[in-house]
């Protein structure tokens, strides 16, 4: 199913404060295909929650086109308008799975899921931008700051390409077709708009401080000018300085 021509697309007060009340116990599981310099990228999502309400539950998306929609065992003719998924009230449980098959455009603007191919050597570098409310153009998803929730990711992407996500990287698997699948450590509980993921021929630096991996990613045709020293000193400096204001240890484990 596609997108209705004319929608909106932004989330208002009520609407979050409504499903705030009722939505709890969010996961996210989410896996991409990805070619090189492709108009459009295909997911498979599987999201889990309690929902302690009635009545129908919408899941912002700006999407393409919806393959599937299957919500608790059922398909499900999907409904999707303003971009918004509606699940009917009527399949809706205490404890509810929900898993969707669609397709999409990659961003242009900076927001969302872009897609930037560089005029100096015609590279193709993707990157996810979703602050404040805009990782619904990559997924399907409760998009709200307080419906945090935990994430397992993993993408299937050319052989050369980096790919980078919230949590560390687990494995990576060659596939049939010349691709690799990368997957990555479930990572959160955190907000969706803090949500990432990059992926190209990045040039890619790390560096170890205390327990943590930092990571600088910079376009191929930009490496003369990533000052390697001064960032890594910088991003040393915020660890530590914030460690100690907050009184908590870095959370995450690496730092791209």
């Amino acid at each position: 199913m596609t997108q209705t021509a004319a929608a909106r697309d932004n989330l208002t007060r009520d609407e979050a404060v409504a499903r705030a009340s009722r939505v709890s116990n969010c996961t996210y599981t989410l896996r991409l295909e990805l070619g090189e310099k492709q108009a459009t990228y295909s997911g498979d999502i599987t999201i889990t929650f309690d929902d302690s309400g009635t009545g129908d539950l919408q899941l912002d998306h700006r999407g393409k086109v919806l393959h599937s929609l299957v919500v608790n065992g059922h398909e499900l003719q999907p409904t999707f308008s303003d971009y918004r998924i509606r699940i009917p009230g009527a399949n809706l449980q205490p404890s509810n799975t929900v898993h969707i098959r669609y397709e999409n455009e990659f961003d242009h603007a900076g927001d969302g899921f872009h897609q930037f191919i560089d005029p100096a050597d015609g590279e193709e570098y993707l990157y996810s931008n979703f602050e404040p409310y805009a990782a619904h153009r990559l997924f399907p998803c409760f998009d709200q700051p307080d419906l945090k929730a935990t994430y397992q990711f993993s993408a299937v992407a050319p052989a050369d390409y980096v790919v980078v996500a919230n949590g560390g990287l687990v494995s990576v698997e060659p596939q049939s077709d010349g691709r690799r699948l990368h997957t990555f450590a479930s990572c959160g509980p955190f907000s969706t708009y803090l949500f990432a993921v990059i992926v190209g021929r990045y040039h890619r630096v790390t560096e170890q401080h205390r327990d943590v991996e930092m990571g600088l990613l910079c376009r191929k045709s930009m490496v003369e000018h990533l000052d390697t020293d001064e960032l890594f000193e910088v991003t040393r400096q915020g660890l530590d300085f914030y460690s100690e204001f907050f009184a908590v240890p870095y959370p995450w484990g690496k730092y791209d």
